[in-house]
């Protein structure tokens, strides 16, 4: 799979464990409320682009950072994340690099 379109931004660091692994304990019904409609969101918009390709979240592996703006809910300690689009390989066109990450295309 190769990612050919993202929607990025600053998540907070406290639903990262939410958008991973599904694991609400610890947030809030309103924060999880929060959390669903920006990952919804940013697959409506990539699903217009690309209507076949798979969604999944992808995030930094830096330490989190305070931000006055993250994607969703209030000022807090955020990390680059993005919901992604993946298709095959064998359908035309490159692999996308996610912003944070650096180097040479392998």
């Amino acid at each position: 799979m190769k990612i050919v379109n993202y929607c990025d931004a600053k998540v907070p660091t406290w639903a990262l464990s939410y958008l991973v692994n599904n694991d609400a304990s610890g947030i809030t019904e309103e924060d999880k409320l929060r959390a669903d409609c920006w990952r919804d969101r940013c697959v409506e918009i990539l699903r217009e682009w690309n209507p076949s390709a798979s969604f999944d979240f992808f995030y930094s592996e830096q330490e989190g950072s305070f931000t006055h703006r993250p994607a969703f809910g209030l000022a807090t300690d955020a990390i680059d994340a993005a919901v992604v689009a993946l298709v095959n390989n064998d359908e035309p066109g490159e692999s996308m690099r996610l912003p944070w990450e650096g180097g040479e295309e392998e």
